[in-house]
């Protein structure tokens, strides 16, 4: 095995390592959190940050349709994947609004806002906004400063710090998947 890959290997491990010795606790805070919402009749939403949709439509698949799992679909939805709207509220001059219009129109109060952030970017800050004048609860995982967020008034945050983007997009998934492992544990024992 090649240097260049065993220091990869070492950052990665070390990294999560780290992050889970600091917010272990959170994910699972958050896994209850989820899983009271669903139990509720409540929907996750999922907002991202334009480089973490990826990510985000992982962790809806994860929920709706976790396929190595036997167990009924959960209601995970994410907001912004929709081009047309993308581009024609680009186009108006008004794609900050996307995250918060898109929450206006389809949250309730039983629902659960998950944002996942970069850079605490006033779009996703909007959404938050929305969400919580909606009476909805609001998780965060970033990769940026958790203060912001904490300003805002979310429920719960995971500022997930890394020496890299891309590191730092390794350690999100690893805590995405395990957010819907631990959900699924709540829900069904699993």
């Amino acid at each position: 095995m090649s240097e260049k890959l065993i220091e990869a290997l070492q950052q990665h491990n070390s990294l999560l390592e780290r992050s889970l010795a600091l917010h272990a606790e959170t994910l699972e805070n958050a896994a209850r959190l989820v899983a009271e919402t669903f139990t509720a009749g409540g929907r996750l939403l999922v907002v991202a940050s334009a480089a973490l949709q990826d990510l985000a439509r992982l962790l809806v698949v994860g929920f709706a349709h976790q396929l190595d799992v036997e167990r009924p679909a959960l209601p995970a939805l994410g907001l912004g994947f929709d081009g047309s709207l993308v581009a024609a509220l680009s186009e108006a001059e008004q794609f900050d609004q996307l995250s918060a219009s898109q929450v206006q129109i389809l949250a309730r109060p039983e629902d659960c806002l998950l944002l996942l952030d970069c850079a605490a970017e006033p779009a996703l800050l909007a959404a938050q906004q929305t969400a919580r004048e909606l009476g909805c609860r609001t998780l965060v995982l970033s990769l940026a400063e958790e203060g912001a967020w904490q300003l805002g008034g979310a429920e719960l945050v995971i500022s997930l710090q890394a020496d890299s983007r891309s590191r730092g997009r390794e350690v999100l998934l690893f805590h995405l998947q395990m957010l819907c492992e631990l959900v699924e544990a709540e829900l069904f024992g699993l």
